[in-house]
């Protein structure tokens, strides 16, 4: 619910349709560094492989960097849902969001009924409000590599809405081909 209603909210205010169009190859490379961060619940070490000099680790909503153990420990409450690599910006972030609620066993019908994007002009209009949030949220460039994980608090006693957590992830293409990560914001992007 915290993402459909951030698309949605958004939506209403924007009045944005703009097209989905399809988004860049990502290199397996990236799709792998994305991963990394998903896996790392309990254990830093591949993430800290992963980061770039200076990077940055933030709740959604601090006004301070966090250190990496708060970040662990985040992870190792949640289940995820989905993990995604892209190139901003993500047309199709919006629907994968919606797919990996829709799909999962974890997450009841009312979520999947709210969060689904049937309508053509919702799924644009979500699909904007998407870029828009990575934007706000990230400060990225044109074909800057960012990632999104799904996530699903599973040992949360918080009702179902508020059980939807997210990480977005910008990061950067070193000189000889390979990613790190630059930027890494976590939790639920309604608290």
């Amino acid at each position: 619910m915290a993402i459909a209603a951030v698309l949605w909210l958004c939506c209403e205010a924007a009045g944005q349709t703009t097209q989905p169009s399809a988004d860049a190859a990502v290199p397996d490379q990236w799709q792998q560094t994305v991963q990394r961060v998903a896996d790392a619940a309990g254990d830093d070490t591949g993430l800290r492989i992963a980061l770039a000099d200076g990077c940055s680790l933030r709740k959604f909503g601090a006004d301070v960097d966090a250190d990496m153990q708060s970040l662990i420990d985040f992870l190792a409450g949640q289940t995820d849902l989905g993990v995604h690599a892209y190139f901003y910006p993500a047309r199709t972030m919006a629907r994968d969001i919606a797919a990996d609620v829709i799909a999962s066993t974890l997450v009841g019908p009312r979520l999947k009924h709210d969060i689904a994007l049937d309508d053509p002009a919702v799924a644009n209009a979500a699909s904007a409000v998407a870029t828009q949030w990575t934007q706000m949220t990230l400060h990225v460039d044109a074909n800057s590599p960012i990632g999104v994980i799904v996530l699903w608090n599973s040992h949360s006693d918080l009702d179902e809405d508020r059980r939807l957590n997210f990480i977005l992830i910008k990061g950067q293409r070193q000189t000889d081909g390979t990613f790190r990560i630059a930027a890494i914001y976590w939790g639920d992007p309604l608290l």
